[in-house]
């Protein structure tokens, strides 16, 4: 009895393994990286469970925070901890566009100054969108970025939450708005400023 029992437990690994094998090697011969074809998106198979697993100048795209969030994002010491009140006091006259994923649908030449405010790090076509916004400002125009400082560890985010000086640079350089200038007067955010080339610097803000 124990001869036969031991031969029936190595004829039921004969039958278990090949199917096994062959999910092992499907899964090696199988890329962990694509790229696009326009050479601008890499995919990962091996990527961060707080990302989407697209890469974009070597940054994982963050998945979009969600209303399990919520209670964070509208704490009560929000406000002492972050001072949003000092990025967008002087913002007024407020009008909704409803965008798209890949055009935030602003019309052509309009903008003076693009603010944008904690959400490239979100957006699933940065590229498209700010190739877009850029198309929106007016030959003067440029854009302020507010954005969790990605250099700070002790930010109460994850890391895909939050962006690098470096790294906000390239994105913004790929889409032709050079660095002008960084503010740093906000505890917990970079407030940067990028412009067109023809556009007049008369913001008076801290150069690094």
């Amino acid at each position: 009895m124990t001869y036969k029992y031991r031969f029936l437990q190595k004829t039921a690994l004969i039958i278990l393994l090949p199917p096994l094998a062959s999910n092992f090697f499907g899964c090696i011969r199988s890329p962990l990286r694509t790229v696009n074809q326009e050479g601008v998106y890499e995919y990962r198979s091996l990527h961060s469970s707080d990302g989407i697993g697209k890469f974009y100048i070597g940054r994982e795209i963050a998945k979009v925070m969600e209303h399990s969030e919520m209670l964070w994002l509208e704490r009560l010491d929000r406000q002492r901890q972050e001072r949003p009140d000092l990025a967008m006091n002087s913002v007024e006259n407020l009008q909704p566009v409803l965008g798209t994923a890949t055009h935030p649908n602003l019309p052509v030449s309009s903008l003076v100054l693009g603010l944008r405010v904690d959400a490239h790090h979100e957006f699933e076509w940065p590229r498209e969108m700010m190739e877009r916004a850029v198309q929106s400002l007016k030959p003067d125009g440029r854009v302020v970025w507010v954005e969790y400082r990605g250099e700070n560890p002790l930010i109460p985010l994850t890391g895909l939450h939050k962006m690098t000086k470096k790294q906000v640079k390239q994105e913004m350089a790929a889409v032709g708005l050079p660095w002008r200038s960084t503010d740093n007067g906000l505890p917990n955010q970079d407030l940067m400023v990028f412009f067109r080339a023809n556009a007049l610097a008369n913001l008076n803000f801290v150069k690094e």
